[in-house]
């Protein structure tokens, strides 16, 4: 069992974003105060930003505060909903040990699919037919040098197959 297991917590912990490969994209529900007990027990009052994307908040230091404000260019925290963020760990010196902090960071940029390369498909779609490279080009031609077009035109029309 992991530490993690054994102590649930409602706070996100420098291990939960370890888990999640090292980073965690989330974007903010919202950001409440909230208190909570100091080393000492004592109550102090922490804002704690929450996620759609995960049950656990993070319990904001200034480091995390002030990145948060960078990214989104606005100084009030209840103006951060909606905005995304990417969590991360990074080693720290801390209190005498160095230990792994969660920091946040501008948020990924989503992974498009992508788009099909138009040239190969195009030549794809030649050779798929039994035409030759000469047949392509004059198709090509016709339609501008452009492969999209060229790509279409080709898929409208049909060619007798040897």
């Amino acid at each position: 069992m992991k530490k993690n297991d054994a102590f649930p917590s409602k706070y996100l912990k420098a291990q939960d974003v370890l888990d999640n490969d090292g980073e965690l994209d989330l974007t903010i529900r919202d950001a409440v105060e909230e208190i909570l007990k100091d080393k000492q027990g004592k109550d102090e009052s922490k804002v704690i930003v929450y996620f759609n994307e995960e049950e656990k908040g993070l319990v904001l230091n200034l480091t995390n505060w002030n990145a948060i404000e960078t990214i989104t260019g606005k100084d009030d925290s209840d103006d951060w909903v909606g905005e995304k963020i990417t969590l991360e760990t990074q080693m720290i010196s801390a209190f005498g040990e160095t230990k792994p902090a969660i920091r946040v960071k501008l948020a990924r940029p989503k992974k498009s699919a992508k788009s099909p390369d138009k040239t190969s498909a195009f030549w794809e779609a030649v050779y798929g037919m039994n035409l030759g490279p000469d047949d392509g080009k004059k198709i090509l031609a016709e339609n501008d040098n452009d492969f999209a077009k060229a790509l279409a035109a080709l898929s409208a029309q049909e060619f007798p197959v040897d």
